[in-house]
């Protein structure tokens, strides 16, 4: 019997990179395009033992925080991992809410069943696109595998997850997939900015990433009509606001309004240093994977001592912020500081180059 766990806490989160093995090399992958991380990731994987330990840590920082613990295991592919489904039995007995975000390659009914008896509640995977650009982006063959993997999901009724990585790149294929995905009966859909990184070159360029700010404002005003007709002709698919972006335009539209705070505590926007950390294959520890962000290791840190560490202190000094620190919405939005960070040349608390606010 599995552990249970106040729904009235709030949820910390570890996104978990539990391998670096994947079949895929992703034209804007955070590890096959930096070698040196990924040989080390890939070399010193962490072992059964140090999993464990690390989620024994974890449950110990959730008790004392008083919060309900979540990890997404991601990678790499997670299946690709030999002793995969063991940790995940442990993580489960241990009452632990999970969730796997990996490729479409490797699963099959008896998979999608196995991680179903342990409580896995959500698998996500990737569409970049439709098939062309798709299979551009991640590897051939990778569309036709993905649409056969959501069918899967959907048959033996895992909620399927659909995230797709916008940049200027692939942006005209979002509406295309959108209707894809509704009609696929995919559960949830999300899409959020590529966020470039300033020392690493990727096959996606931040000229081919970056909208201007208004292009961006009058995309985001496109999706929303793209949603509505969805709705309208029957679709059950969560289309959520992923983007901070998103607070922005409907505060402007008059749907979103501003609640009381007057202490100014962080009500939602980035969970850098509040609400999750990310834990690479080999126990590094990142304030975000979206960017160059180490704060720690584990298993020779808990969890504890990396979250109060002043190198995650670094992040959470909000009113830091060049620009978001004068605006209404800084509690709430504050854009994507990733976004941010490879676009400056490596300055997290730059102004988000999408933001049409403060934009000329």
């Amino acid at each position: 019997m599995s552990k249970k766990y106040d729904p009235n806490r709030p949820v910390f989160v570890i996104q978990w990179h539990i391998t670096g093995l994947c079949d895929q090399s992703c034209a804007h992958c955070y590890m096959v395009n930096d070698p040196q991380v990924y040989k080390r990731e890939l070399e010193k994987e962490l072992s059964l033992a140090d999993c464990k330990s690390i989620i024994d840590s974890f449950l110990e920082f959730c008790e004392a925080a008083e919060a309900r613990p979540r990890i997404n295991f991601t990678g790499g592919d997670p299946l690709l991992r030999p002793d995969f489904f063991e940790i995940l039995q442990y993580a489960s007995l241990q009452g632990i809410s999970l969730n796997i975000l990996g490729n479409p390659f490797h699963l099959s009914a008896g998979n999608i069943s196995r991680m179903k008896e342990l409580g896995v509640v959500n698998y996500q995977v990737s569409l970049d696109g439709m098939e062309k650009m798709h299979d551009h982006l991640r590897k051939q063959g990778s569309f036709s595998a993905t649409v056969k993997a959501i069918k899967l999901l959907v048959e033996y009724k895992m909620r399927a997850v659909v995230m797709f990585t916008l940049s200027k790149k692939n942006h005209n294929d979002l509406f295309d997939v959108m209707k894809l995905v509704s009609n696929l009966g995919v559960k949830t859909f999300a899409f959020a900015r590529l966020s470039t990184n300033p020392v690493i070159d990727t096959r996606i360029s931040r000229e081919e990433a970056a909208f201007t700010p208004h292009e961006y404002r009058s995309f985001l005003i496109e999706v929303q009509g793209v949603v509505a007709e969805l709705k309208a002709k029957g679709s059950r698919t969560n289309f959520t606001l992923k983007d901070h972006l998103w607070k922005l335009l409907l505060y402007e539209q008059g749907k979103f309004s501003l609640e009381s705070n007057p202490e100014g505590q962080i009500i939602s926007g980035c969970h850098i240093g509040a609400r999750d950390l990310a834990v690479l294959a080999d126990g590094t520890v990142f304030a975000c994977r979206r960017f160059n962000s180490k704060i720690g290791k584990m298993p020779e840190q808990s969890v504890m001592e990396v979250f109060t560490s002043k190198e995650l202190d670094f992040y959470r000094d909000i009113k830091r912020h060049e620009i978001c620190s004068r605006c209404p919405l800084m509690c709430y939005c504050r854009g994507c500081p990733a976004v941010a960070f490879g676009a400056s040349g490596g300055n997290f608390y730059a102004p988000d180059p999408q933001c049409w606010r403060f934009s000329k």
